[in-house]
């Protein structure tokens, strides 16, 4: 993994993605870990320090950071997402967790911070500590139980800057060059049907090794070249 990818300063994480409906888990820990689909996150089975993820749940999108002690997780306040395909973005500044925002579709939506385990403090103005340990993963993640992501992503673009609503909206529906400033990972999945790599179209070289059941498929998401 590139370090860029660490998001210590700054951060942008943007996807399209297409989830596939599923009844809802019970869960037995206090934060309904079982229903995330991650889109991108760094895993810690073996270390108490992570970075961030990004996820939807049955509620709508999720961020989470893990600092020193337990997991600050922002939580939607929009309803769950509809069928098809939509634009999910979040926008955090380390050490600013109440200028967090998120984006559904270009348009800003509504968080509350919850800790987890539950009785931890709230505090999202703490930095969150990249893991070099542990790599960054798409689509999965490890809290406790495997969490798999359901359905279609494109189009993922993490950023070690800030973007504006403005930004986010003008570059949603097109391709980037690659070359944007801030770039630090950006997956078109445009790879040929049975390809077992995701390139990564950023000058980073972050390119993702597909796993399990992972595939490239023809993406019929609102993007054009």
């Amino acid at each position: 993994d590139n370090a860029n990818l660490d998001g210590t300063s700054e951060i942008t994480v943007e996807a399209w993605v297409n989830v596939e409906p599923r009844a809802a888990k019970t869960c037995t820990d206090g934060a309904g870990y079982c229903n995330f689909m991650p889109i991108i996150a760094q895993s810690n089975p073996t270390s108490s320090i992570g970075n961030y993820a990004l996820a939807v749940n049955r509620g709508g999108l999720v961020f989470g950071l893990e600092p020193m002690s337990g997991m600050d997780i922002l939580f939607s306040t929009a309803p769950a997402l509809a069928d098809g395909w939509h634009h999910l973005a979040v926008v955090h500044l380390f050490g600013q967790g109440t200028v967090t925002r998120f984006y559904l579709d270009g348009v800003p939506v509504a968080g509350q911070w919850r800790g987890w385990p539950e009785g931890v403090n709230v505090d999202p103005d703490q930095a969150a500590f990249p893991n070099t340990r542990e790599p960054y993963l798409i689509g999965y993640m490890t809290v406790g139980p495997e969490l798999y992501f359901a359905g279609m992503l494109d189009e993922l673009r993490v950023w070690n800057v800030a973007r504006t609503q403005e930004e986010i909206k003008a570059a949603m529906n097109g391709e980037l060059t690659g070359s944007e400033p801030g770039l630090a990972g950006y997956w078109k999945f445009n790879d040929s049907p049975g390809a077992t790599t995701a390139r990564d179209s950023s000058p980073n070289g972050n390119d993702a090794s597909l796993k399990d059941s992972a595939e490239i498929r023809i993406s019929d998401a609102p993007v054009t070249p």
